[in-house]
């Protein structure tokens, strides 16, 4: 069997979420988001993302986010989900998804 020469168009990576509960403590919680994949030095890491596994976030009222353009927005509004996505992206335009550090890489 022959090598497939398509380019893949996307991989998944799992994210790790640091997260400030009420009492001061932080949560660790890690979910698979979907990175597309191109030129780094045109892309921004909002629009590199797009997906994520379900149940990855949910609204204030407990209803899973599905994902959007705007969902997208709404996580970057909060600063520690924020940290998460961009750690994501910069693993991803390192290559660490072709490296075998992940078996969540997934051609598109």
């Amino acid at each position: 069997m022959g090598i497939n020469i398509a380019k893949p168009t996307y991989a998944k990576w799992p994210v790790k979420f640091k997260l400030s509960e009420p009492d001061g403590t932080i949560r660790e919680e890690e979910h698979v988001i979907h990175y597309a994949l191109g030129p780094v030095d045109s892309a921004t890491c909002g629009d590199s993302i797009i997906g994520w596994d379900a149940g990855a976030f949910d609204k204030a009222d407990g209803t899973p986010l599905e994902f959007s353009r705007d969902a997208v927005g709404q996580l970057f509004a909060n600063p520690e989900i924020a940290a998460g996505l961009v750690s994501g992206f910069q693993a991803i335009a390192r290559g660490e998804h072709l490296m075998g550090n992940s078996p969540n890489s997934s051609a598109g």
